[in-house]
C-alpha cells in the first residue's frame, strides 16, 4: 500500500479536487477538473524524504510544507515517478525547486489564474459553456491579475502556477541531464499545436482579428493594442456565482465559440495583463500574439502531469495531509538519494 514513507524526492504529485467540510467539491477545483476532463486540479513536487515535505504554488505563494499520512484535512493525491535509464541523482530537480522557493514567489489566486489560462490556451471543445459566462470569468480573472499588478509587493516576482512549477523544475534539471526532460504524450494542447487546428480561444481571437483587420499579414506589423478599461470594469456577477453558473450550464449544449468583438476583448484584456505579470513586452498586436503562442506551447496543466508524461510510472494514490505552515528550512540535498 502506498504511503508517504514510500515517496522519493522528485515524485510528481497531482491532487484531486479540494473538498469542503461537507465533502462537496470546491467549485473552482470542480470547474478546472471539468475543463481539463480530469480528476485532478492541483500539482506539487515531493522534495524531501526526512522529514517528508512537498512544494507547491498555492494561495500563500510558492512554499515547502511538511506532509503526512494522518491529519485533517486529507486530500487524495496521485503519484508519478520519472523513469531513469540509470541511478541518476535527483538533486538537480530538487535544487531547481529550492531555487524557486527561495525567490519567495508570492502568487495569490493561482487556481483562478490557472482557470483563465485553461480557458484561453486549452482545447475545451469537449464541454459546452455559455459564452457570456466564459466572458464573465475572463473579465474576473483579468481584474484579479490587474489588482496583483497594482500591488507593489509583487513587483519583480515571477508568476508560477502549480503545474508550471513542477514542469519547470524538471525542465531546468534537463539542462544538466537530458534524462530529466518530461515527455508529454497526447497532451491536448500539444496535439492541437502539432495539427494546427483552431480549437482554443486564442485561435479564435487570432481568427477574429485577422478577419476584421488582416493585421497579421506582415511580420513587421506595429499595430498598437491597449487594455480596454471600460469593457473590463463591467463585471456583472461575483466569482462564486460565475463559477457555479459555469458548472450548472455545462450540459445545456450551448456552443462556446462564436467569434465576436465581446469575446475578442475578453481574451485580449486577459492576454495583456497576463503578459505584463510575466514581464513580457507588449508593443503591438503581433507581439501580443507571439508571446501568447510561446506561453501556450509551454502551458502544462495538472492533468498533463497526471496522465500525459510518457517517461513516468504511475505509482498509485494515497491520502495526504499537507501542513499549512510554511517549511522554512530544507535539508541540504547535496547527498540526495539516487532516484530509483
Amino acid at each position: 500500500m502506498l504511503n508517504v514513507s514510500k515517496l522519493k524526492a522528485g515524485d510528481i504529485m497531482t491532487f484531486e479536487g479540494e473538498r469542503n467540510e461537507d465533502g462537496k467539491l470546491d467549485p473552482l477545483s470542480h470547474l478546472i477538473m471539468i475543463l481539463t476532463d480530469s480528476e485532478v486540479s492541483h500539482a506539487g513536487l515531493f522534495i524531501q524524504e526526512d522529514p517528508p515535505a512537498m512544494a507547491d504554488a498555492a494561495l500563500s505563494g510558492l512554499h515547502a510544507h511538511l506532509v503526512a499520512d494522518k491529519g485533517t484535512p486529507l486530500r487524495p493525491v496521485h503519484i508519478c515517478r520519472v523513469k531513469k535509464t540509470d541511478d541518476t541523482n535527483i538533486s538537480p530537480v530538487i535544487n531547481a525547486a529550492k531555487k524557486y522557493i527561495e525567490q519567495n514567489l508570492v502568487y495569490p489566486l493561482p487556481d483562478l489564474i490557472l482557470l483563465g489560462m485553461i480557458l484561453i490556451y486549452k482545447n475545451i471543445s469537449h464541454v459546452s459553456l455559455k459564452q457570456k459566462v466564459v466572458i464573465g470569468l475572463l473579465k474576473l480573472v483579468t481584474a484579479k491579475i490587474k489588482s496583483i499588478l497594482e500591488d507593489k509587493k509583487y513587483e519583480g516576482k515571477r508568476p508560477m502556477i502549480c503545474s508550471e512549477f513542477v514542469y519547470q523544475c524538471y525542465e531546468d534539471a534537463s539542462k544538466i541531464d537530458p534524462q530529466f526532460k518530461l515527455v508529454l504524450k497526447n497532451a491536448d494542447l500539444k496535439i492541437s499545436l502539432r495539427q494546427r487546428t483552431s480549437i482554443t480561444l486564442l485561435d479564435h481571437f487570432i481568427n477574429y482579428h485577422t478577419s476584421q483587420q488582416d493585421i497579421l499579414r506582415y511580420s513587421d506589423d506595429k499595430t498598437q493594442i491597449h487594455f480596454n478599461n471600460t469593457f473590463n470594469d463591467d463585471i456583472y456577477q461575483s466569482e462564486s456565482t460565475l463559477i457555479q453558473e459555469a458548472i450548472d450550464g455545462i450540459d445545456h449544449g450551448e456552443k462556446l465559440f462564436r467569434e465576436n468583438e465581446e469575446l475578442s476583448l475578453a481574451v485580449q484584456n486577459f492576454l495583456i495583463v497576463e503578459q505584463e505579470l510575466r514581464g513580457k513586452p507588449i508593443d503591438s498586436f503581433k507581439n501580443l500574439i507571439d508571446n501568447a503562442k510561446d506561453q501556450q506551447a509551454f502551458f502544462v496543466t495538472p492533468n498533463d502531469l497526471f496522465c500525459h508524461i510518457s517517461n513516468a510510472d504511475y505509482l498509485g494514490k494515497l491520502d495526504i495531509y499537507r501542513n499549512s505552515d510554511e517549511l522554512t528550512e530544507l535539508k541540504d540535498e547535496s547527498d540526495t538519494k539516487k532516484h530509483s
